[in-house]
């Protein structure tokens, strides 16, 4: 059925194939879109799938004519057992849907294919009580919605989530207290939340951890000895925090770091020339000079360094 909806939509916008080539088959397009959803990577990055602008036409002209809305309503009606699979898929993104509530699925939350933006949504902490009933979720985004420890504490259970997304909530270490069983978690964004260092103890769970975005919140260096002993952890966003850099020599295997401020100086990152896997180092708004950033580069010379909107200051 969502074969015949998507296929009848790209017949009537005059989708066809060109130069002799086959078109691109919808469940190739509908791969690829969950595979965007799930990642949060760029159009071009699509191309392993298909030639990514087709991609992003076909995407644009099924929100136009409203497939999303269709295929919802498919699922909603659909029998009991095929909604038991359609929840238990790997790939399923769970976003807050402002019409959702009270649905068929008996739940406060249903798959949103369409936008990963959910801000104009309403979600409250007594609303977040629905999730325990979705044991087999992988994702969760729940971002932008104030949210505070009392709707962490629904989550408990959840323990096959891989990726959660919290951010701008009121979130403090009693709410992360609820990430100890999931063991599965891969990815986790808490930027612009109130957690403070002695906080990520908590993140001592979730033991497949590989990416972690802190942005914009209390820690410092202190905070981040509490991640050692991590070998998993790859990515670490710091923009906006008190990391100065020294901090993180007990993250060897980090591949991609974001820092900024004033606090973060040459001294500092010579701390991480220890990080030999290092691939990606971006420095915003820091007091690091051009002879800094130079003799970091020849210390790891396999590592793109990154300056934006640099401070001038003459390191000594």
């Amino acid at each position: 059925k969502i074969n015949s909806v998507t296929e009848r939509t790209d017949q009537d916008s005059g989708l066809k194939s060109r130069g002799g080539r086959p078109a691109v088959p919808v469940e190739v397009i509908l791969e690829a879109l969950l595979f965007r959803l799930r990642e949060g990577c760029s159009w071009r990055a699509l191309s392993i799938f298909a030639p990514h602008t087709t991609i992003y036409t076909r995407w644009k002209i099924w929100c136009e004519q409203g497939i999303w809305e269709e295929i919802h309503a498919l699922i909603a009606t659909a029998p009991n057992a095929l909604k038991g699979k359609l929840w238990g898929i790997d790939s399923t993104s769970v976003k807050v849907h402002k019409h959702a509530f009270g649905g068929p699925l008996g739940s406060d939350f249903q798959m949103i294919e369409k936008s990963r933006d959910v801000a104009n949504n309403s979600v409250t902490d007594a609303g977040m009580i629905h999730l325990k009933a979705l044991q087999n979720l992988r994702e969760l985004d729940i971002a932008n919605h104030q949210l505070t420890d009392v709707a962490m504490a629904s989550l408990e259970g959840l323990t096959r989530l891989e990726r959660l997304r919290v951010s701008n909530a009121k979130i403090t270490g009693a709410g992360l207290s609820c990430l100890k069983d999931m063991t599965e978690m891969k990815q986790l964004s808490l930027n612009q939340s109130e957690i403070v260092d002695d906080d990520l103890i908590h993140l001592q769970g979730p033991t497949r951890l590989e990416f972690l975005d802190l942005t914009g919140t209390a820690i410092t260096d202190s905070g981040i000895t509490h991640l050692k002993g991590r070998p998993r952890i790859k990515n670490l966003f710091l923009n906006k925090t008190e990391v100065t850099g020294t901090g993180l020599i007990h993250l060897p295997n980090l591949e991609w770091i974001d820092l900024s401020g004033p606090q973060v100086t040459a001294e500092s990152i010579q701390y991480l020339k220890v990080l030999k896997k290092l691939k990606q180092l971006n420095l915003k708004n820091t007091s690091v000079s051009a002879e800094g950033i130079e003799a970091l580069r020849r210390a790891l010379p396999k590592c793109k360094i990154n300056k934006f909107n640099t401070i001038s200051r003459k390191d000594s």
